[in-house]
């Protein structure tokens, strides 16, 4: 879903500007694939620097602004209405500004950017959408005219999910709004069990405890929750993260996010593997960073399997 929608609205002519972090196989295509199409990828560091980007490329608008908020793993906090009031304000009649928006880490219960003018939301269907960890699917929503255009480019390129894919999203979506809201129940538990845990040196998550003073009046203009996502760091690099997440019972290794079942991951090996090295430094996605997504089970268990990992670091 994510590439047809940027290839959908991407051009010699119309540029690509991004905010990173973004999750690495968008990052990936955007730095990587997407140049090689003619298409000029230009990085925002923040959406306060639309202005100075503008002035930096001479002028020339972009065809499509696109952010994920909040940003995987990092949690970073982008202000959706910033791009899009911009974008309304430079736009022009033959050059119409696209704002997409990856609402993967959150979902559509916790956060709504359509509310907020964006025109396209990208969802990897796969996590909470989906939320039992057993199909594979993207989905584009958003301005009817904008998703024409990407529902064109999706039947030439063929990206169009089975019978039984669909069938089984339409299941999972039934109980959407029950799930996200017990898992955000469990994970407050357990994130308040690791904000102050001895062999966790850094916690970081949507909640507004765990953000910045800056983001924490954009998470309340946005966002309806926190979320169940999180990540820690534990000292002594990717051999003491790596078992820390061997020595797990309840929480399975896993790079996918938003299931029933609790999933941890080492994002600098495993999803964001592809991102370059200065870029993961930048944006704190260290070696013992430690991605962990909270399911459904009861939080005791989950805090004592917590435990019991970090007991090997």
């Amino acid at each position: 879903a994510i590439t047809t929608t940027i290839l959908s609205w991407t051009s010699a002519d119309r540029p690509l500007w991004y905010c990173p972090p973004l999750y690495g196989g968008s990052e990936h295509f955007i730095r990587e694939i997407l140049p090689s199409l003619g298409v000029h990828a230009i990085k925002i560091n923040h959406l306060d620097h639309l202005d100075a980007t503008l002035k930096r490329e001479g002028g020339r608008i972009p065809g499509m602004i696109y952010l994920e908020t909040p940003a995987n793993p990092t949690m970073q906090i982008h202000r959706i209405r910033s791009a899009t009031e911009w974008a309304r304000m430079h736009e022009k009649e033959d050059n119409r500004i696209i704002v997409g928006v990856d609402n993967t880490y959150l979902g559509p219960i916790l956060q709504r950017p359509l509310e907020h003018d964006a025109d396209v939301l990208l969802y990897s269907a796969t996590k909470y959408i989906g939320g039992h960890s057993d199909l594979i699917s993207g989905a584009a929503s958003g301005k009817s005219d904008v998703v024409s255009r990407i529902r064109e480019y999706r039947n030439f390129l063929g990206g169009v999910a089975d019978p039984n894919t669909c069938w089984m999203l339409l299941r999972s979506m039934e109980t959407l709004a029950v799930r996200v809201k017990h898992q955000q129940t469990v994970a407050e538990k357990v994130f308040a069990h690791l904000r102050n845990h001895p062999k966790v040196d850094r916690f970081i998550s949507a909640w507004s405890e765990d953000l910045p003073e800056a983001d924490r009046a954009v998470a309340a203009e946005q966002m309806i929750g926190g979320g169940a996502m999180a990540a820690f760091e534990v000292a002594g690099g990717r051999a003491a993260a790596f078992r820390v997440l061997n020595a797990f019972k309840h929480f399975q290794l896993a790079v996918s996010l938003g299931s029933t079942e609790s999933l941890a991951e080492h994002p600098a090996s495993m999803t964001h593997a592809g991102v370059p090295a200065d870029v993961k430094a930048q944006f704190g996605i260290t070696e013992g960073l430690i991605r962990i997504s909270v399911g459904i089970e009861r939080p005791d268990d989950l805090i004592a399997d917590l435990d019991h990992a970090l007991a090997q670091v």
